[in-house]
């Protein structure tokens, strides 16, 4: 009962529909843009959306605008798909040049992508 009532609230806050990709822009408030490139198990948009506001994130069906990023972490099956990461000038978070990317897509063991 409590997972029809997650679904219904998922549904209800969305398009019940299945995008190619999608992104979860956290901007102004926290520097990242992530894009989902490409949705392997064919998750909804209200589930998309959904996460995207819990993080106070504005959803969209599109890409992330790149502009001004320090470049991207790219991630092979996360999300249930291939998505990539973008991060911004954040100096509480120590990140102000490409080569702080480049250290921070090292620790998490993924590829960096460049803006």
């Amino acid at each position: 009962m409590v997972l029809s009532g997650l679904w219904l609230a998922l549904v209800a806050h969305g398009c019940n529909c299945i995008p190619a990709q999608g992104s979860c822009d956290g901007r102004p408030g926290t520097p990242v843009c992530s894009e989902l490139l490409m949705n392997r198990n064919n998750q909804f948009r209200a589930t998309f959306e959904t996460l995207c506001a819990l993080g106070k994130g504005r959803y969209s069906d599109g890409l992330c605008d790149h502009t001004g990023s320090l470049g991207g972490c790219l991630c092979e099956g996360c999300e249930n798909g291939r998505s990539i990461t973008w991060y911004f000038a954040d100096l509480d978070a120590g990140l102000v040049t490409t080569t702080d990317v480049q250290a921070k897509c090292a620790s998490l063991k993924r590829p960096f992508e460049a803006p």
